[in-house]
């Protein structure tokens, strides 16, 4: 016949004081269906300093009635308690020291009360000990070397993460720096235009001599002509579309094959660029291009091999010239680096 198993556990048997983290006792209680304790109605858990003469002192008790552990030993910061009295699996009742002192050491004793299929009550107790031990001076001096270098990791650990810290706040200056250099670049390029655009409009031809001085001009093509910007390390997107607007037209809005074809035979072979910008932007909704100026969606597209890719971190559409000048999505800030090696295409619409 099985009968119910009911032990009480101690975590570990012997403490070192001052070196052992935690001590655990706990009271387990397991039955089946031929246990002689067939309904358990609680639990409680004493202690007793003394081994050889034990006066036990009640520590936790829970009952089945309101599953609350009471103990006046519980309202210790230093001390955990937990437990559960369930009749149908397992029920226990524990407590747990942190840096268990000598006062934890002795007898303990568990008992377990309830009632038979008789409806008598019936009560059954487990017992262990814990031994206390101070540590020796080999001992002490182990731990003492361990915390040391567990210190010097932290501390390597503390320097490594202040250097970086420093290197990011450098980086970031440097950066702060180059925003501002670049957008006093970009102000001071864009007035300079500004200024030469109106200077020139009163008269045709200083326009169109100015014009040719900054950009490749193609010859009409359906009732525009298209612009390809000659000016090297001065280029960025934002910049892009302001001029092309000051040029009253806007980021080439390709739209047919045959336009594609257009821009690229008449402006673009035998350029040195990498990449020249053209309308197009998928910043709004990935996958959904649309021009900028006429927020029109892009309805011509001629993708270079595995193009577009990149998702979210490449938002902007140009020519390339490695992929024998096909389609790529690219990253818009590319334009913002001031690179001598991308360009970009204006189309300015002819007045009839």
């Amino acid at each position: 016949m099985l009968f119910s198993a009911f032990v009480t556990q101690v975590i570990p048997s012997t403490v070192d004081i001052g070196l052992t983290k935690n001590l655990k006792v706990e009271c387990l209680f397991s039955r089946d269906k031929s246990s002689p304790l067939t309904f358990l109605t609680s639990l409680t858990l004493s202690h007793s300093e003394s081994k050889i003469e034990p006066d036990y002192i009640d520590l936790l008790s829970i009952n089945n009635f309101d599953s609350q552990i009471n103990g006046e030993i519980q309202k210790n910061p230093n001390i955990q308690v937990f437990g559960a009295i369930d009749n149908i699996n397992k029920s226990f009742l524990g407590i747990q020291w942190e840096y268990p002192k000598v006062n934890t050491a002795g007898a303990y004793r568990c008992e377990a009360h309830g009632i038979n299929q008789m409806g008598k009550p019936v009560s059954e107790f487990s017992n262990a000990s814990v031994n206390a031990i101070y540590p020796d001076t080999k001992q002490l001096v182990d731990q003492l070397q361990k915390l040391t270098q567990h210190v010097e990791l932290l501390q390597h650990a503390v320097n490594a993460t202040e250097a970086k810290n420093n290197k990011l706040e450098k980086e970031n200056k440097q950066l702060a720096e180059l925003v501002t250099q670049t957008q006093e670049q970009m102000n001071l390029t864009t007035k300079q235009l500004t200024d030469l655009i109106q200077r020139t409009k009163t008269d045709p031809n200083r326009y169109i001599n100015a014009q040719n001085v900054l950009f490749t001009s193609s010859s009409e093509f359906n009732g525009s002509r298209y612009l390809l910007t000659k000016t090297h390390g001065n280029t960025n997107y934002l910049f892009s579309i302001l001029t092309c607007g000051l040029l009253g037209g806007y980021q080439a809005e390709i739209d047919s094959a045959e336009e594609y074809n257009f821009v690229r035979d008449n402006l673009l072979v035998g350029t040195s660029y990498s990449a020249v910008f053209v309308s197009g932007t998928d910043a709004a909704q990935e996958g959904v291009w649309v021009h900028n100026y006429s927020k029109t969606n892009v309805k011509y597209f001629n993708w270079g091999p595995s193009e577009p890719n990149w998702g979210q971190l490449e938002n902007c559409m140009a020519y390339y010239r490695s992929q024998n000048w096909l389609y790529v999505d690219i990253s818009c800030d590319t334009l913002y680096a001031f690179d001598s090696s991308v360009a970009f295409v204006c189309e300015v619409p002819q007045k009839i």
